[in-house]
């Protein structure tokens, strides 16, 4: 069940899609809209008309943003700043990040907090288009944690992972309507829904497989985890081997099994970085994606796998990176979120 999160499959709705305008004025859908029920910005609290706003082209699946709209758009300074006008990360007021070969200018945007928020649109839609499948996952999987559902059972759950667990940049960990949860915090709500639930988040900004050992300790001061999600990978992208990312990750499920023999595991994909950017080098994430898909498949009951790539790739197919972005390079927006949600709840949903 996904209706809330990114669409429901009975009605063809979808929930929430963001773009981003730019001087285009046009933006893709992820499928073709038959009709658009709302097109709005939740942190600006606006909402915007169709004729006036915008309209639906190309068999509904692009949406043109109109002359004299308010709907906000970025220009192509904005896009790629200059390095007269740049206020470079790590600056606390960075408004753009160097390393960037695929920009004119060596820079791409880059923002800490809302600013994708603000300029991000949410369109409601329906399609008629059939949905992406997630792939099934083997029912013999995490058999104590779907035993525990069943029998309405305490949860412990614990996260561990680099800032996309950490939460950034979703509205509530920013500050800002509508103040959704980051993706822990979604499928934690999913989780409390079936049975009471204990939840510690140990993920680390800025932080890589390596360190999954040391978070997995620190989770444990609190109370040794029944379930451990498992979400690295995009601070290893620019200087990890997919071999060595594998050996990271499974150096995390043994050092968890030595604080609990009956833990279980999801092991959690990512997304895909802003190909512009050096350090998210594209397709490496499908080869992270890949080495965990196998890790789980050998490794018994006790390992699922979460395919957040696969459904990352299959609703931005076509998009643009800026449309699901948080901050520009690698962390997602409040629907990214719950991309990351859905993929993560669909191993026991």
């Amino acid at each position: 069940m996904l209706s809330d999160w990114l669409w429901n499959r009975e009605t063809g709705d979808v929930c929430g899609e963001t773009v981003l305008f730019t001087e285009s004025e046009s933006a893709v859908l992820a499928f073709p809209a038959e009709e658009v029920t709302a097109v709005y910005n939740p942190t600006l609290g606006a909402v915007y008309a169709e004729g006036r706003d915008f309209r639906l082209e190309q068999g509904g699946r692009v949406l043109r943003r109109l002359p004299g709209s308010t709907m906000p758009f970025l220009t192509r300074e904005w896009l790629y700043p200059s390095p007269e006008r740049a206020v470079l990360f790590p600056d606390e007021g960075a408004n753009a990040i160097g390393s960037a070969s695929g920009s004119p200018t060596g820079l791409v945007c880059f923002d800490r907090a809302d600013f994708f928020a603000r300029h991000q649109v949410s369109i409601d839609y329906r399609t008629r288009t059939p949905f992406p499948a997630i792939p099934a996952v083997d029912p013999a999987k995490l058999p104590k944690t779907r035993k525990c559902l069943c029998e309405k059972k305490l949860l412990d759950i614990a996260f561990i992972g680099d800032s996309i667990t950490d939460g950034w940049n979703s509205t509530e960990k920013v500050g800002v309507a509508p103040g959704q949860a980051p993706w822990p915090g979604l499928v934690t709500e999913r989780l409390s829904r079936r049975t009471s639930c204990r939840m510690v988040n140990g993920a680390v900004s800025g932080s890589g497989s390596a360190s999954g050992v040391e978070h997995l300790e620190a989770c444990c001061r609190e109370f040794p985890p029944a379930l451990l999600f498992i979400a690295y990978g995009m601070n290893d992208l620019s200087h990890l081997s997919e071999e060595g990312f594998g050996r990271n990750i499974s150096r995390i499920v043994d050092a968890g099994l030595a604080k609990n023999p009956d833990m279980e595991f999801v092991l959690v994909s990512q997304m895909s970085g802003n190909p512009e950017w050096d350090l998210t080098p594209a397709g490496k994430d499908t080869v992270f994606a890949r080495k965990l898909r196998q890790i789980a498949e050998d490794g018994g009951a006790r390992l699922a796998y979460a395919p957040v790539n696969e459904l990352w790739h299959a609703l931005t197919a076509g998009k643009r990176f800026l449309d699901v972005t948080g901050n520009g390079v690698n962390h997602p927006n409040d629907y990214g979120h719950r991309i990351y949600a859905a993929a993560a709840a669909s191993v026991w949903d």
